[in-house]
């Protein structure tokens, strides 16, 4: 019985002392926003080219970064078949699995018909990286050419302009 006290006791002492071990908390921003450049790269039997710009979040949770963002970009077929894609959407990614989720919203368009997809996207991502696999959900025009239903996508967020920086306040 003693034994199994000193036990709770233990991981009692560790828990406070190491909810109150943060230093400086002052001076960490809290959340930072950029205006950041979206590339991305397409893999599948339609490859596909990704660029576009959006507003990148990147803040800490404890001891993990997350990053969100908000984004309108294009899409471009790299295949004999001109196929242009305007995309709005989000994700956000990273904690401490580094999972990413997003969705978007696409208009394919080769200039002669239009496909409205919607695509959820789930897999690993950190800061302004991510690889995920997505779904392009098809909304109208179920018989679109050039155009993948699953897709694994490479993206990385470049940022080019700060936007704000909030930091922790002692108050």
């Amino acid at each position: 019985m003693e034994n199994k006290i000193s036990f709770w006791l233990a991981v009692l002492s560790i828990c406070l002392y190491t909810n109150n071990t943060i230093a400086q908390i002052d001076s960490v921003p809290l959340a930072t926003k950029r205006l950041a450049l979206f590339t991305g790269y397409q893999i599948n039997k339609h490859q596909f080219a990704e660029v576009g710009i959006g507003i990148k979040t990147d803040k800490m949770v404890g001891s993990h970064p997350i990053t969100t963002m908000l984004l309108v970009a294009n899409e471009f077929a790299l295949q004999n078949n001109f196929i242009w894609g305007l995309k709005v959407g989000g994700w956000a990614s990273g904690g401490a699995g580094a999972t990413s989720m997003g969705l978007h919203i696409i208009n394919y368009t080769n200039f002669h018909e239009n496909a409205l997809r919607l695509r959820p996207e789930i897999g690993i991502g950190v800061l302004g990286f991510r690889i995920v696999y997505g779904y392009n959900i098809p909304l109208n025009n179920k018989h679109f050419k050039g155009i993948n239903k699953g897709l694994f996508t490479v993206n990385i967020a470049i940022n080019l302009a700060p936007i704000n920086k909030q930091k922790h306040t002692n108050n």
